[in-house]
């Protein structure tokens, strides 16, 4: 059993969010076997049983939250994920150093309605910038033939 610190990728799992939609979600976990005793005589297979108890863990945290909050709170997740596993695999003479959620994709539909929001907004705040800037223009002008007209 090697003793130094092991990466471990998941596949992508998919979790539903707290307004239940699909997301999927990829994982990374950094973990060192502390106790090789513990690891090879407390569980069967420590590397099958820490992707098990990861998924569940995603589900039961993700489950908790919507979609927005899900995307915006990777280091609340990781966090909280890392402590559930860090916790449950410290008796399999495992300690799980850090989680990292690689990637959280939301179904393509989702995506798509993101894209065109993003999209309306920036064409919102061109058009508020393409108003002021033609008001400031026409004020400019305006105080330019005033003085203009004081002047003669």
């Amino acid at each position: 059993i090697d003793l130094r610190e092991q990466v471990v990728p998941f596949p992508p799992q998919p979790v539903i969010t707290q307004d239940n939609l699909v997301v999927n979600i990829d994982t990374v976990i950094y973990y060192q076997v502390t106790d090789a005793r513990a690891a090879t005589y407390e569980v069967a297979s420590y590397i099958q049983a820490i992707e098990q108890l990861t998924v569940a863990t995603l589900r039961n945290i993700i489950g908790g939250m919507d979609l927005e909050r899900t995307l915006t709170s990777r280091e609340e997740i990781n966090a909280a994920l890392r402590g559930v596993l860090d916790e449950a695999t410290g008796k399999w003479g495992i300690r799980v150093n850090r989680v990292e959620l690689k990637a959280i994709e939301p179904p393509t539909s989702i995506q798509d309605s993101m894209e065109k929001q993003m999209r309306a907004d920036r064409d919102k705040r061109a058009a508020i910038l393409t108003a002021e800037g033609i008001r400031q223009s026409q004020i400019l002008t305006a105080e330019g033939e005033k003085q203009s007209a004081i002047l003669r």
